[in-house]
């Protein structure tokens, strides 16, 4: 299991190899592949979590917002997959679900780097710094995703990249119902920067 997990490594570092390999051997990948899909959602759980305008009665809905990261992350490997397959690309499931959910792992740096608290305001600049950081994080989470979507389908650039914003339009379709019918579910503030000191 371990070799298995260490393909996070080669995810990050030479995506396009490690998502041909995850995709012609998903039959030893693909339960590593749901253990890096549930991690990637307990860390988005838990840095929401940490957040100091996360209050106590937000904590009453822990399940429901685990469960929320758990769905959310399997929309965001299935409906790619969904769409690549109804355009003519790979067929298999397992395959697809395999590749989507390694990708999915680059969403940890950037929820860790985009949630970290204004603690102070003397961290201004530092602020910045990590905001950039987790802006940065989210183009190669765009670019990794639509390399995997490449390799899964044997599709150009542009239709991957197409096949990904078309995802994410369908599920924010059915996210904002889910949010305007539990608000709770999604109710935090987003960090601020903080202003300099004058």
């Amino acid at each position: 299991m371990l070799n298995e997990l260490a393909m996070v490594y080669q995810v990050i570092r030479r995506p396009n190899s490690a998502f041909a390999a995850l995709r012609d051997d998903d039959r030893r990948y693909f339960l590593p592949s749901i253990v890096v899909m549930l991690l990637t959602s307990v860390v988005h759980f838990g840095t929401i979590s940490a957040y100091p305008e996360y209050t106590d009665e937000q904590a009453v809905d822990a399940i429901t917002r685990i469960c929320v990261a758990i769905l959310g992350a399997f929309t965001i490997a299935g409906i790619p997959y969904l769409i690549g397959r109804a355009l003519g690309g790979n067929k298999s499931w397992r395959k697809g679900l395999t590749v989507l959910f390694y990708a999915s792992i680059l969403w940890i740096p950037t929820t860790i780097t985009y949630f970290v608290p204004d603690t102070s305001e003397s961290l201004s600049s530092v602020w910045h710094a990590i905001s950039s950081i987790a802006l940065l994080f989210f183009i190669w989470v765009v670019v990794v995703h639509v390399k995997a979507i490449k390799v899964l389908n044997g599709f150009g650039t542009a239709r991957a990249f197409g096949i990904l914003v078309l995802s994410w339009v369908i599920q924010l379709s059915w996210l904002i119902p889910i949010y305007l019918l539990y608000p709770a579910t999604f109710q935090f503030e987003l960090p601020n920067a903080p202003t300099p000191l004058q």
